[in-house]
């Protein structure tokens, strides 16, 4: 007798007495016989010229997917573009965002940032910049040497969720962002098993960044006790043994509410502290943002700002920015320098409202965190 079913539960008079085999989707061997039999049949010179290096990189990118989902990626491919090519990967990773939309839990992050669009924190742009060359190389290297993730813990507004979308960009990989307010909503199930099910399919979805936002809300310490104590060893487990394919982005805010479990050596392969940006990355802020909304920056002496935005986060200066052109559109004009120091100085900064819980936050960082900004004294 065979016994088929999407979820695994067997009843206990009987367990003994059943073998349990679980059918994990297509690897990448699979998928390229796929790719190779199957496109030629829906479209006759799709996969003419293609060479293996790009039938692997187009069944990379339907990794994950069961054998019938990769056929449909893979008709959506080709009904946009009958030749099968690298410009074919944006519409079988379509069909990844739907699968993970159903989950409930885990979100598809589309819109990708560079690193050129990323102000300052040059010293974790150098670092992203080498574990990207390591990381297509995974393949070659041990398991001590392929990147497992990264910890960016800072004050918040500081740039920790666009430095995870640029290293989806620098990495070349989709982006995936892991609820955990749903998880521990209850609308998906006990969050235990939710988590662990949604950590199991961003193994199967791999190549990928599997960003954790505001970890420290979801997975706390073991000593908690209960479900969320569960959940804590489990993702510390999981972390040493997953899958070398997906890079981890956790990010934090309240840094002085992870355990030491989480943030210790070989965990992550580095913890890094955003802080607030300094002169330079200031200026660098400013003009990322108004060329962003089409101003030259090039008319405007945006060294003059620094005096007035001491203390300011990135989000801070794009507000700034904002508010100084909505009121130049008011006025049918171009926004001014004269325009961004007139809003600069009406703008009361994070590190000014919350300085005791800043100043506690960049205290209890000092020394427990690579800072991401280049700095004469180290940590």
């Amino acid at each position: 007798m065979v016994i088929t079913s999407p979820v695994r539960f067997i009843p206990e008079e009987i367990e003994r007495s059943i073998m349990f085999l679980e059918l994990r989707p297509p690897d990448i061997s699979e998928l390229v016989d796929l790719v190779r039999e199957e496109a030629p049949v829906l479209a006759p010179h799709s996969l003419d010229g293609a060479g293996e290096p790009l039938l692997e990189q187009l069944a990379r990118a339907l990794l994950g997917l069961t054998l019938d989902e990769a056929g449909y990626a893979l008709r959506r491919a080709l009904s946009a573009n009958p030749c099968m090519g690298p410009d074919s990967i944006p519409y079988l990773l379509e069909e990844k965002r739907v699968l993970v939309s159903r989950s409930g839990v885990i979100d598809y992050v589309s819109d990708g940032t560079s690193l050129g669009e990323v102000g300052g924190l040059e010293g974790l742009k150098k670092w992203l910049i080498e574990r990207q060359k390591l990381f297509q190389m995974r393949d070659q290297l041990t398991n001590e040497i392929v990147p497992k993730g990264l910890l960016m813990m800072g004050i918040p507004g500081c740039g920790k969720s666009l430095c995870v979308k640029a290293i989806a960009s620098c990495f070349q990989l989709p982006l995936y962002r892991v609820d955990m307010i749903e998880i521990f909503s209850g609308r998906h199930g006990k969050a235990e098993g939710v988590f662990v099910e949604a950590c199991k399919m961003m193994e199967e979805m791999a190549p990928a960044v599997l960003w954790f936002d505001e970890i420290e809300m979801g997975v706390t310490s073991a000593e908690s006790g209960g479900e969320q104590g569960r959940i804590f060893a489990f993702f510390l487990t999981w972390m040493q043994e997953k899958t070398r394919g997906l890079f981890v982005a956790a990010t934090a805010n309240r840094i002085d509410l992870l355990p030491a479990e989480m943030i210790r050596k070989g965990r992550f392969d580095e913890v890094f502290f955003v802080d607030l940006p300094h002169d330079d990355e200031r200026i660098d802020i400013f003009r990322i943002h108004l060329v962003r909304r089409g101003v030259d920056a090039s008319q405007f002496n945006l060294a003059n700002l620094v005096s007035f935005t001491v203390g300011w986060t990135g989000a801070e200066i794009e507000q700034c920015v904002v508010s100084a052109m909505t009121q130049a559109r008011l006025a049918d004009r171009d926004v001014t320098e004269e325009d961004l120091i007139k809003t600069s100085v009406k703008i009361v900064p994070l590190s000014r409202t919350m300085k005791e819980q800043i100043n506690h936050i960049r205290s209890w960082a000092f020394e427990r965190a690579v800072r991401a900004s280049p700095n004469p004294t180290g940590r």
